[in-house]
């Protein structure tokens, strides 16, 4: 009996995920097209969802996280990591919000890859995809990527104006 309990305490432990890490990250390529992801907490983006399928169940996300297709999660090309999201399917007007954690969809075409719960409960069947208006939600995010650690947020690059010698010329009388 200790045994048992000892075994499914070591196999909870190793699926506890583990805390959300800030990320924005460097330009990448995925699926043949180069992507240069940024900071946004206000975009406003319409086009194809499509449900994502990562390498496996609880794989780990671009940030770090453990993926499941059974959590309203999704997967976006530039958007800091993580990030909540509210998706409106536009062909039957259901909305949910997703909390964005991994990078993707891998086809350029698509705004967003949605695990299969989120896809599930906005109408988007199994193999299809739909038309979606996918909306930052500005104060959520805000609070996530506060949450994170600071060793997590790196600062952000600002390049200082060149300094270059001053000089002066008197000038004649008009």
């Amino acid at each position: 009996m200790r045994g048992a309990s000892l075994l499914l305490a070591a196999l909870l432990a190793g699926c506890a995920s583990p805390p959300a890490r800030y990320l924005v990250g460097e330009p990448y390529r995925l699926g043949g097209t180069w992507s240069y992801p940024r900071e946004d907490f206000a975009l406003v983006e319409t086009g194809l969802a499509t449900r994502h399928a990562p390498a496996g169940w609880n794989a780990r996300t671009a940030n770090g996280e453990a993926w499941s297709d059974s959590r309203a999660l999704a997967a976006h090309r530039t958007l800091q990591l993580p990030a909540v999201v509210a998706v409106t399917n536009l062909e039957t007007g259901r909305t949910l919000l997703v909390r964005v954690n991994d990078r993707g969809p891998a086809n350029a075409g698509r705004v967003i890859g949605l695990s299969d719960r989120a896809a599930t409960l906005l109408g988007i069947p199994a193999g299809g995809s739909a038309q979606v208006r996918i909306a930052v939600d500005g104060e959520r995010s805000r609070a996530l990527a506060e949450a994170a650690s600071p060793a997590d947020r790196p600062p952000l690059p600002i390049a200082a104006a060149p300094r270059a010698a001053v000089a002066a010329e008197s000038l004649d009388a008009p």
